[in-house]
This record gives C-alpha cells, structure tokens and sequence, in this order.
C-alpha cells in the first residue's frame, strides 16, 4: 500500500501543481476572471485533506469492501462538513469576497475530488 500511495502523492503533486500554475497566468494575466486571492490556501487546504482522505480510503481497502464503503461515507461527509464550516466562515467575514472565494473554492473542490475518485476506481479490487 505505501508504493501505491506514494505513487499517488506524487502524481497527485504534479496534478496540483499544474492547477496552481494555471491559476497563477489566470490570476495575474486575466484578472477580470476573478479568482480570489486566497485561491493558494484553498488549493493547499484542499490538497492536504484530499491525501488524508485518500490515505484512510486506500487503507480501508484493504479490510472489507463494507469497511471502504463506510469509511468513504464517512471520509465524504466529514470533508463536506467541514468545507461548508470553512465557506460559511470565509462569506460571513469577507462578504465583498464571498462570491468568487466560494467560485474558486468549488472548482478546485471539483477538479480534486474528480482525481480522486478516479484513482480510487482504478483498484482493481
């Protein structure tokens, strides 16, 4: 399990690290786009708990496929629970900056848990 997820942690990287860039030439040549300027810190807070979940899933894999099936469950809802707490805290504190921290929040949430989701249907078991 820890080659395979090492090996996830590096494309994973690579991954984000290609999302960053491409938010970096958005940010600074189209800026009338609006990406908000937290837009690292959501992508390296959704970076860090995306590799915890992915680690909990992947070693529940390894038990019964009932035990992945809760813990995923489980795994999902906590992280939507806490992303809701953190936008909800972000709006209310930055209401001028709502709209487009909750835009780039999204998006990056999305194209995250798309990878994710993907690798994990890969196992072949």
């Amino acid at each position: 399990m820890t080659n395979n997820f090492y090996r996830f942690v590096l494309r994973f990287t690579i991954y984000v690290a290609v999302i960053l860039l491409i938010s970096l030439v958005i940010y600074y040549r189209f800026p009338a786009v609006g990406i908000n300027s937290a837009y690292i810190f959501i992508l390296l807070l959704l970076y860090a708990i995306a590799l915890v979940s992915y680690y909990y899933f992947k070693k529940s894999m390894t038990e019964k496929i009932s035990r992945f099936a809760n813990i995923y469950m489980l795994g999902t809802f906590a992280k939507l629970i806490i992303y809701s707490v953190i936008i909800v805290f972000y709006a209310w504190f930055n209401r001028q900056d709502a709209v487009s921290f909750i835009i780039t929040f999204f998006i990056y949430y999305l194209l995250l848990t798309v990878y994710e989701v993907v690798v994990l249907m890969k196992n072949p078991r």
